[in-house]
């Protein structure tokens, strides 16, 4: 026999006093600094494809600057394709001979060791530095 148990969640009550203060100014700040901190953030943005935040990583390497490379993935694209997308981006990222690294996301590689050890591998063939930036 399975048992099911059932709970409900309550929704939270509204800040009062003080803390509906805090609340408010916090949404406010968020509002107002928000375009600011996007507006200020393009010049180290790259873009949409990986060759636009190539470009940005040399014009900074130009001003001296190193650089950290990385992607969102589509949640619908599959972790063998997230490792080739990670592994072809070790490859440029060699060959433009940048001091930058590929930072990636475990979580998008479903955590698989195999994945994960194939784009390690690439990149310590290629002397690139990798950073895991896991989500959660």
């Amino acid at each position: 026999m399975t048992q099911v148990a059932a709970t409900t969640k309550t929704a939270p009550a509204a800040p009062t006093g003080i803390n509906a203060l805090k609340w408010r100014a916090r949404g406010w700040a968020s509002a107002c600094l928000l375009p600011l901190m996007q507006r200020a953030a393009r010049a180290y943005v790259g873009g949409e494809a990986f060759a636009d935040a190539l470009a940005v990583a040399q014009r900074m390497a130009g001003e001296g600057v190193p650089t950290t490379l990385g992607f969102w993935n589509a949640d619908e694209v599959e972790p063998p394709a997230v490792a080739a997308d990670y592994v072809s981006a070790v490859e440029r990222l060699a060959a433009a001979g940048l001091d930058s690294y590929l930072s990636i996301k475990p979580p998008a590689l479903a955590y698989d060791d195999a994945l994960a050890l194939e784009v390690a591998s690439a990149a310590a063939a290629r002397r690139i530095r990798i950073h895991c930036d896991s989500h959660g």
